[in-house]
């Protein structure tokens, strides 16, 4: 996957990546290589999409990052999965946070889609979309490599495709007749590495699949999307859907709850079965993870504070991994 170049080394237009003071024409330039993955989008509630994967991007940079200075960062938190429309909340999950390096944005997954009824319901668009409704004819998945409209995207941004390709699409949902006669099934949501599958009649679709990570970068796969989920009304047993490799939490199958995301994988969660007390819940996307590779001879600090992270070292370079948080980091 191409890399998306650093905007600017004393940051973006919208403000991300500032740097508290230009370099002088003595700091020494780091070459960094990343790995930058958003959190996935929650699942939706009754028989309902999954969530989207975390937007993911991966790419090395040797000069714009210099030492002494000061880059953002930001790890995305999960997507709630949509609450009860029982109690009159909206049914459709929420996105997932951008994650954040400097003036890089990973986009949040999309929230999946809600069962049928009233309110909030449709599959939102992220780094990878939401899964795909099962409102009056079975909606369509949400849009991948999209920023969300999120408080930390900014406002030129949100709604817009990303440059490259951070995600896909997540996966349409099933309808057959209507009421409490009807078949329901819900798409699976879109990963980093792929598109959700469509919801068929009695099977949710599944997740779709994780992008994997670059050996040096720790490998690992990541932003797979969540499962849909199958309603108690199918014909013969409802199949929920899987959940993508990387983190993609599994659909509900009859009365089954959305299984969340994998934590710091960026994971969609996954849609719930159906409910008709209120009792079911929506699995919540998964958090993201930022990690960066940079020469020995640097160390990472985080003045201020703010920021969850670890330091390894394997072979001649240093791999820190950014887990929770927001602040900033300096090479030294």
């Amino acid at each position: 996957m191409a890399p998306i170049p650093i905007l600017s080394r004393v940051g973006s237009d919208f403000g991300f990546g500032k740097r508290t003071a230009v370099a002088s024409a003595l700091s020494a330039p780091v070459s960094v290589t990343y790995l930058i993955v958003a959190a996935g989008g929650g699942g939706g509630y009754d028989m309902s999409g999954g969530g989207g994967g975390g937007g993911y991007i991966v790419g090395t940079d040797s000069t714009n990052f210099f030492a002494g200075s000061n880059y953002t960062l930001t790890v995305g938190g999960g997507g709630a999965g949509g609450i009860s429309f029982y109690a009159g909340a909206p049914g459709a999950g929420t996105n997932g946070g951008n994650s954040i390096f400097g003036s890089l944005i990973a986009a949040g997954g999309g929230g999946g889609a809600a069962g049928p009824g009233t309110g909030d319901r449709a599959a939102k668009s992220g780094g990878t979309g939401g899964g795909g409704g099962v409102s009056a004819a079975g909606a369509s998945g949400g849009l991948g490599s999209r920023y969300p409209s999120l408080p930390d995207t900014p406002s030129p941004l949100q709604g817009q495709p990303t440059p490259t390709t951070q995600g896909y699409n997540g996966g349409n949902g099933a309808v057959t007749g209507s009421g409490a006669s009807g078949l329901y099934s819900g798409g699976g949501g879109g990963g980093a590495g792929g598109v959700g599958g469509n919801g068929t009649i009695p099977a949710a679709g599944n997740g779709g699949p994780g992008a994997t990570a670059p050996a040096p970068l720790g490998g690992g796969t990541f932003g797979g999307g969540g499962g849909g989920g199958s309603g108690v009304y199918e014909p013969s047993s409802p199949i929920a859907g899987s959940g993508g490799p990387g983190g993609g939490g599994p659909g509900g199958d009859g009365a089954g709850n959305g299984t969340p995301g994998t934590t710091n994988t960026g994971g969609g969660g996954g849609g719930m079965g159906h409910d008709g007390v209120g009792a079911a819940t929506a699995g919540n996307g998964g958090s993201g993870i930022i990690k960066i590779l940079y020469p020995n001879a640097f160390t990472i600090s985080n003045p201020g504070g703010g920021l969850t992270l670890s330091t390894a070292t394997p072979g001649s370079d240093k791999l820190t991994t950014i887990t929770a948080g927001t602040g900033f980091i300096q090479f030294n």
